[in-house]
This record gives C-alpha cells, structure tokens and sequence, in this order.
C-alpha cells in the first residue's frame, strides 16, 4: 500500500508527457536504495542488532513523509498535472473496488495486473520445481556427500544476482528509450511478449537452462519495464482514480493473482496430472491473453492522455540574429534561450541545424543542440555566407524552424 500511494502521489504530480520521462529515473532510485538497504542490512546488523535496525528502518521510512509536501510542490508548472473537471464519484460500501468497477480501463489495469502476478507465480513454482529436482539428481548421483539445500542456496543467490544486473541495465539504458521511442501503450506489450514467447519454448524444451532462461528475462522486465509502465498507466486519470484505484489494484488484485495460481497449482498437479510442459503451455495461454489486455490498457490509455495534454507545435518567438566570423579565428555563436517556445505542458524541444538547402553543416562548423552553441575552431576555409536553418521539434515530432547567415570577415594586411 505504502508503494501504491507513493506512485499515486507521482502520477498526480506530473503530467502525461513528463511523467513518462521522469518515472523510469525514479524507478532506477527505486532499486538502487533497494540494493543499498540490503548492504547496509548486512554490515550493520551485527554491530546494531536486529531491534535497533528495525526502529532505524522504521525511523526513515516516517521521515520520508517530510518530502512529500515539497516534492509535490516543487513541481515545475510547465510538469505538473493539467487538472481537468473530474467526474463524481459516489461513495458506495466498497471504496477502491467502487472506483475500480465504475471505469473500465481501471477494470483493465486490474485484470492486467492479476494476469501478471499470475503468470509470475506460476513461473516461480516451475522454476523452484526445476531447482529441486535437479538438485536432487546431483546429490543422488554424487560419489561424495553433498548438501542439496546449500547447493540450490548457492544456485538461487546467482540466479537473482543476475537477475539485478540484467534488471538494472534495462532501467537505466533501455526504459526511457523505450518510451521515448514507441509510448508508454506500446511498451506495455513487450513484456508480455517476452512472455509468451519464453514459455512456447519452455514447452518444448523442458529443461533447466531453458527454464533459468526464461524466468531472467521475464523477471528483470517485470522490475523494469511491466513496474514503470504500470506506474505511468495512472498519469491520465483523476485523483479518485488514481489513490483509490490504484491502491486497490496494487494491494488487492495483485495478491489475487497469487490466490489463483495457488489454485491452478493444486489442480494441475493433484486433478490433472500436469508436468513442466503442462504449466509452461498453461503460461503461454495466460500470456496470449495478457498481451490482448495489454492491447486495450493502452488503446484506453492514448485515450485517456489526449484530454491531459495539448498538441501545439513549437513556434519561432523572434529572428535568429546572423553572426559574423573572422577568418583564421575561433567561432562561437550562441542561439537565444527563447528563440523557440513550446506551450504544450511537459513538452521537450530538441534542436538540430542544417544549411538552407538541406545539406547538412560543413565538417569544420560544430552545432552542440543540448546548448544551442555553433562553433568551430580557428581554420582557414573559404566561403563568402553560408544560409544556416535551426530546428526545433518537440515530442511529438511538430517543429518550427528559423534560419540565420553566417558571415566570414576577412580582414587585409
């Protein structure tokens, strides 16, 4: 519930085109305190001891609720939400299953979110299947007495250790990307893509590296892409929705989906008779499904997103003022600062230059677009004027452009 209300407060703090860029640096922090509150766990738990550890954990998590205020407040305005006239919503007996049951990409989100755990749980009980039976054949077959609980320990320990390098690459390198690239609608498929193609060749190959294959790629997804892409599923929907619901879905549906793969493990393995192959072909039905929910989470989400954000295109606010170059020297030209201007809310404009023609800058003229700096160094080239054309083109692919003529300035004996 704690990490519920806290992505409900980040998805009601930013609005749909900055969330996406700011959730998967916060999912990234996410998991670096995890990692450094188990090394700090380790090297101070002995000296502390168990009790003191507890009251120092409980101690930080109360001082966290000092940031909540100043961060929400200190959201840029050009980040924050848009607010819009949000729809009444009744208080009925059940609260957060009300607020789901009334909006149906909230009943989405929460079938979605059951589809996952499911699938997940289903893969833990296989692979821990694999485990103990493999380890067991080693022991049986050993000449030398061996420890099966000490050697699946060991074999575990490496199998999440990769699991967080894999995990964190991808939220690092690959999620913002992601959405940069595709949206947050479309990355919703990749995991359970990854899924669905993982368990069809589980399936028919039935063995330990396949299985240990198949649980890495699709656990390092569901901490990185499945979490963030969760989390920014909730930046188009109202306050209600967003605290009600979505404690809801993440406290009692999530745990639904463990109650149910406990049930289907019970009858697969006591009524039907299933083995590996028969649960892995189970997952890979699950995950056909998964994937056509995923479809309509995010067709509802481009819906949803459309009334919390405007499309305008950036706009050239006045001239670029030429410059002038002195033969033989340094170059350096700065463009205004407010030369182009974005109104849509969250709207990230990227620069880029090219001559008037369409060619692009000779090889001795620099444009650095994060500065908005031309520069070059102290060459002799010939060229009388050159006609430069600056860009600017905002997320969503509309530009405006503006032009400027750089002169060279020969100065005779």
């Amino acid at each position: 519930m704690m990490i519920a209300q806290f992505w409900a407060l980040a998805a009601d703090s930013f609005n749909v085109k900055t969330g996406p860029r700011l959730f998967p640096a916060i999912m990234l922090a996410a998991q670096l305190g995890a990692i450094a509150g188990t090394e700090f766990t380790e090297y101070v738990s002995v000296p502390l001891g168990t009790h003191k550890l507890l009251l120092g954990g409980a101690t930080a998590l109360c001082l966290t609720a000092l940031f909540t205020g100043p961060m929400h407040g200190g959201v840029p305005a050009e980040s924050r939400l848009v607010q819009h006239d949000a729809p009444h919503h009744k208080r009925g007996l059940f609260g957060g299953f009300d607020v789901v049951a009334g909006s149906r990409y909230l009943t989405l989100i929460a079938l979605m979110v059951v589809l996952i755990n499911w699938i997940s749980s289903t893969g833990d009980f296989v692979f821990n299947s694999f485990v103990k039976q493999h380890f067991e054949a080693v022991v049986a077959a050993s000449t030398v007495p061996l420890n099966k609980r000490d050697l699946i320990t060991a074999y575990v320990g490496n199998f999440f250790f990769w699991i967080i390098v894999i995990q964190l690459f991808i939220q690092a390198l690959l999620v913002g990307r992601l959405f940069r690239w595709f949206g947050v609608a479309t990355t919703l498929l990749i995991a359970p893509l990854i899924s669905l193609i993982g368990y069809s060749m589980l399936g028919f190959a039935p063995v330990l590296s396949m299985i240990r294959l198949v649980r890495t790629m699709e656990q390092s997804t569901e901490y990185s892409i499945t979490n963030t892409c969760r989390q920014a599923l909730f930046l188009p929907v109202d306050r209600t929705e967003c605290y009600e619901g979505k404690t809801t879905i993440e406290t009692f549906f999530w745990r639904f989906g463990d109650l149910l793969q406990a049930g289907m493990v019970w009858l697969g393995t006591n009524q039907l008779g299933w083995g590996i192959a028969g649960f892995a072909f189970f997952n890979v039905g699950l995950a056909a499904f998964w994937f056509a929910v995923a479809l309509l989470v995010g067709k509802e989400y481009r819906r949803l997103a459309t009334v919390n954000l405007t499309n305008e295109a950036p706009r050239l606010t006045r001239p670029i003022p030429d410059a002038a170059w002195m033969h033989g020297q340094p170059f350096e030209h700065h463009l205004p600062h407010d030369v182009f201007e974005d109104s849509d809310p969250g709207d990230v404009m990227t620069l880029s230059a090219r001559l008037a023609d369409g060619s692009p800058l000779p090889e001795w003229l620099k444009f650095d677009h994060h500065h908005g700096r031309f520069h070059a160094p102290g060459v002799q080239v010939e060229f009388d004027e050159l006609m430069i054309e600056v860009t600017a083109t905002d997320h969503d692919g509309m530009s405006a452009s503006g032009a400027f003529v750089l002169r060279r300035i020969v100065v005779s004996d």
